[in-house]
């Protein structure tokens, strides 16, 4: 039979985490929904479909390659958790693999856009084309070095509380 037992150990132990992922998730909806408005008051009713239509595309693609990086790399990074020069040595081979592979994947879509939306939602939505051209090239440069080394820290405040 199922028992439920609380444990203040494992909650001490646990909530650091929680906390942490939670805050970073909310700042993250507040972040999509506040884009969400601002495109909402600037461009047109049909305007806004077809960013919302790209960015749906593009969040797709992206949460597929985050959850298959998370699903590896972070068994592999914390290992290194005590180790600091480890960890950025480690870390930054990841994110060089990840580029290496994301930025022909990106391009090509960039490239294909109007054919990719095209055979997805039809003709109506070819104009979102160029916004999914524009989040593509978008996520090149957030991959790009200068911007890795803010998420080094991320993922180092991420392992220091697993386990």
């Amino acid at each position: 039979m199922f028992s439920f037992k609380f444990s203040i150990e494992s909650f001490k132990r646990l909530i650091p985490f929680g906390i942490f992922t939670t805050i970073t998730s909310v700042i993250d909806s507040i972040y999509e929904n506040l884009i969400s408005v601002i495109i909402g008051k600037v461009f047109s009713a049909q305007q806004a479909g077809y960013v919302s239509q790209a960015k749906r595309l593009e969040e797709l693609s992206a949460r597929s390659v985050a959850n298959t990086v998370n699903n590896v790399a972070f068994p592999i990074l914390v290992k290194y958790k005590n180790d600091r020069e480890s960890f950025y040595k480690e870390a930054n081979k990841i994110f060089r693999t990840i580029l290496l592979f994301s930025t022909p994947i990106l391009l090509s879509v960039a490239l294909f856009s109007e054919h990719i939306v095209y055979f997805l939602w039809g003709e109506q939505w070819i104009d979102s084309a160029k916004y999914l051209q524009l989040l593509m090239f978008a996520g090149i440069f957030i991959l790009s070095p200068p911007s890795l080394s803010r998420r080094y820290s991320f993922f180092k405040v991420s392992v220091s509380y697993s386990e």
